[in-house]
């Protein structure tokens, strides 16, 4: 139940609202804090009232928001909602330890102090003052000072990590560690101090990276994270690809924050693998046409060499199909890449016939030359399937 907060009963204002017994009872329930500082705490308690503050609320948004910039993302919404949901589950509680008899009937004129500059506005005082009350019984937490105590130590298991902080005393962050409540939902929140971990794993890949980069939170996570993948990789990367991925990746807001990502990093490869930067933008182009349904088509593939000219098949110099199907279409010409500026034209060139028909161009320009393997390519894709 409440057990703080940060007022005493000056300049209170007598009123003499209706109220259901349960929160007459509740507000009655011990003599360290009287009924009318009770019901006060109550209602800067519930977000619903979010038009009455005091300092304290003001101390909370500055907690909320250092939170939110160290989880990188907003968490206003996730904590609002336990206290909204947890109504239910305070009414129960209510009713359930309240000493009148009929809990559910209500009681006219009840003589309450109460601070109205923290009231809300309208009739319905009493039942306002009842709801707030069963949302702070049935959350987490006891007052708001409680709740902020929370919320640091919160911040500081995403930033520093669950061993640096004690919460086994509290209701809270014990449902975050261990991602399980019957009573409020925290399995996002579990999930964000548990991904802590992500950014700082030694196997970190571009691949990784590119599949969860909302997993790292912005700051000096985000460069580490990139230096680990960068080091990680098969090729060498030029500070211009670097960019690009922090633009791929996070999208940073300013060009300031985009360079300081990159000056943050320390990646010097001995050497840029020129061949690797044409052979991974191939390897897009092997997924999407592996995924297509054309391959478990039975019809012979030499027909489709009616679908290319030969004098375009001629001219696909950068890449084709050799080697086991695993590897088709990464074979590269190495005559044709010897610097990083035709390395740059050969990724281009793929990329142009990727956007063009991702499924299936490539394909289809290599089919007269390579109809055997493609056969094979067939059978073995059929098989696993």
């Amino acid at each position: 139940m409440i057990d703080s907060t940060l007022y005493v009963e000056d300049d209170a204002e007598r009123k003499q609202p209706t109220m259901v017994k349960w929160a007459v009872d509740a507000l009655s329930g011990d003599n360290q804090l009287t009924k009318g500082l009770k019901a006060n705490e109550a209602i800067l308690f519930d977000p619903e009232h979010d038009g009455v503050s005091d300092e304290l609320t003001l101390v909370e948004e500055q907690t909320v928001r250092s939170m939110e910039r160290s989880a990188g993302r907003p968490l206003r919404d996730l904590l609002e909602k336990i206290i909204i949901e947890s109504e239910e589950r305070g009414r129960r509680i209510l009713r359930g330890t309240c000493s009148l008899e009929n809990p559910n009937e209500r009681v006219p004129r009840v003589s309450v102090y109460l601070i109205m500059d923290h009231m809300p506005d309208g009739r319905g005082l009493g039942d306002a003052i009842a709801t707030s009350l069963a949302r702070l019984v049935g959350s987490p937490w006891n007052s708001r000072s409680d709740r902020i105590h929370d919320l640091q130590r919160f911040r500081e298991m995403i930033e520093d990590g669950l061993d640096a902080v004690a919460y086994e005393d509290s209701e809270f962050l014990r449902a975050v560690v261990e991602g399980e409540s019957e009573h409020w939902d925290v399995s996002e929140l579990h999930h964000l101090v548990h991904d802590r971990e992500f950014w700082e794993r030694d196997d970190l890949t571009v691949e990784m990276l590119r599949e969860h980069p909302d997993r790292i939170p912005e700051g000096s996570k985000r460069p580490a994270a990139l230096e680990t993948a960068l080091w990680n990789s098969e090729r060498g990367w030029t500070d211009d690809e670097i960019l690009d991925l922090i633009d791929e990746l996070w999208s940073p807001k300013t060009p300031s924050t985009r360079k300081g990502y990159l000056e943050a990093i320390s990646y010097e490869p001995e050497e840029v693998d020129l061949i690797s930067m044409v052979d991974e933008k191939v390897g897009e182009v092997v997924s999407s046409v592996e995924d297509d349904d054309r391959f478990h088509e039975e019809k012979a593939y030499d027909e489709l060499g009616t679908y290319c000219p030969p004098a375009e098949i001629e001219s696909w110099k950068v890449a084709g199909l050799s080697g086991d199907p695993e590897t088709m279409l990464r074979r590269v010409d190495r005559a044709t890449v010897v610097t990083e500026e035709e390395a740059k034209q050969a990724i281009s060139f793929l990329e142009s016939k990727f956007e063009s028909d991702p499924n299936w161009s490539l394909v289809e320009e290599a089919q007269e030359e390579f109809s055997k393997k493609m056969m094979q390519l067939r059978v073995n894709i059929r098989d696993e399937f």
